[in-house]
């Protein structure tokens, strides 16, 4: 007997399908589709189908769908080409509801140095065969050779962790860095995965490879958090995110578009959805994960505005530089954009040093912010 919980969510997808297929832009009827999503939705994350999946990967795919359905039907006003066949319009339908790149508006390409390159169907599906073993490999190590943690382990500690960095026990720190990168090991290799087995059975069903591109940047770019998440981390929410963000932003506060300050208030709106998400998609502990979800995401926030400031204090300074070095200003200049800019195109990058820096930087954050959440979720739930 089919599990009513998946039924419930085959049936949300059904719904955006035939909603993005069968009605106008402006009909009211898109606005009750995602009404009868969401409930959809909720009742579907709290089944166990969606613990077969590691590291909340699929409640978060459930949870994320409502935010794509709105996206795609209200937001977007995503519509087929009313001179394409039946059967086109169709299929259509059905690829923007499962399909891998869900508007993304920027993916990595399939090699760097050739953006055009689109390999085979059958390369692609071997490199993908390939991906799946490998991560599930990861995944299995890691479960089994991790420190078994105590529920004492994280409730016996207490919170101002970096007020007393030197009395740090081995045995927390060793916990705080492996629940916090393991957590986004854990979570990349589990995407990563899954992204993988989907792409062979797209290819095998007939999808083309141009369909499935690279699911994640290279983690070389991440030398900052700005660049952890615009550069290397995946992009599968960030249409559904940002949509709502700018509306929010521009639509009901008014705010003027394409100004520099709309455009940080988009991001921080867009990482407080991803806060909401994330406390939907953990069904039982919404009430006590509220918090730490936002405060970990609000401290993302802080941290991008803390390198806008400070990359922009280092431009000006170098700017005011002496006529002398206007040259090898310019030069520096130039670098410390680099270290920073959100685009593509960044061929040479900052200096080994400056990127090291950047990566220590960047995954001291993540093991601070990472563990904060995790040591809040235990404390707050486990009351």
């Amino acid at each position: 007997m089919l599990d009513t919980n998946i039924l419930a969510f085959c049936l949300a997808q059904f719904l955006l399908a035939w909603g993005l297929r069968n009605t106008s832009v402006s009909s009211y009827a898109r606005i009750l589709i995602v009404l009868l999503i969401i409930p959809c939705s909720l009742y579907s994350v709290r089944g166990s189908w969606v613990k077969q999946f590691p590291s909340g990967v699929g409640a978060e795919y459930v949870i994320g769908f409502i935010l794509h359905a709105n996206s795609f039907l209200n937001l977007g006003k995503l519509e087929p080409d009313k001179t394409w066949s039946n059967a086109k319009k169709t299929i259509w339908a059905i690829n923007s509801s499962v399909g891998a790149r869900w508007e993304a508006g920027f993916v990595p390409a399939f090699k760097k140095k050739d953006p055009a390159y689109i390999p085979t169907r059958w390369s692609l599906l071997l490199e993908r065969l390939w991906g799946v073993c490998w991560t599930l490999s990861i995944i299995w190590l890691i479960r089994k050779y991790r420190i078994q943690a105590t529920p004492d382990d994280f409730l016996s500690v207490p919170n101002d962790f970096l007020l007393r960095l030197g009395e740090v026990s081995y045995r927390e720190a060793v916990i705080r860095i492996q629940y916090s990168i393991g957590g986004y090991t854990m979570q990349y290799m589990s995407l990563r995965a899954c992204h993988s087995l989907l792409t062979c059975i797209a290819l095998l069903l007939g999808q083309g490879p141009e369909q499935w591109p690279p699911l994640f940047g290279s983690l070389r770019e991440a030398y900052t958090v700005r660049r952890f998440y615009a550069l290397f981390w995946h992009r599968l929410m960030r249409k559904a995110f940002t949509s709502h963000a700018a509306a929010f932003c521009c639509n009901i506060l008014r705010m003027p578009r394409n100004s520099q300050i709309t455009r940080f208030f988009i991001i921080a709106g867009a990482f407080m959805i991803s806060a909401i998400m994330h406390t939907f998609a953990a069904p039982g502990l919404e009430r006590c994960g509220f918090w730490p979800q936002c405060r970990y995401y609000i401290s993302i926030i802080l941290a991008i505005a803390l390198e806008d400031v400070v990359f922009g204090v280092s431009k000006r300074v170098m700017k005011l530089a002496s006529p002398a070095s206007k040259t090898k200003s310019k030069d520096a200049s130039r670098k410390v954009a680099k270290a920073y800019q959100g685009s593509q195109e960044d061929e040479e990058g900052p200096s080994m040093v400056l990127r090291t820096f950047g990566y220590a930087w960047t995954a001291g954050f993540h093991v601070w912010a990472g563990s904060m959440m995790i040591y809040g979720l235990w404390s707050g739930c486990s009351a």
